[in-house]
């Protein structure tokens, strides 16, 4: 791959196509237990302000 230079439009990047299922599969896979992590504690600290 060689670097952009200036004037040139950067070319379409065809050639991961096969990269694309693993790369969202691994961003799902750390992307969902964050989410839950997060829910969870603003949930307990709602409960905490509540008590």
């Amino acid at each position: 791959m060689a670097n952009k230079k200036n004037g040139q439009l950067p070319q379409t990047k065809s050639w991961d196509k096969h990269l694309r299922k693993i790369g969202k599969r691994i961003f799902w896979k750390t992307e969902r237990p964050t989410e839950k992590k997060m829910i969870i504690s603003e949930i307990s600290e709602i409960l905490k302000r509540t008590e």
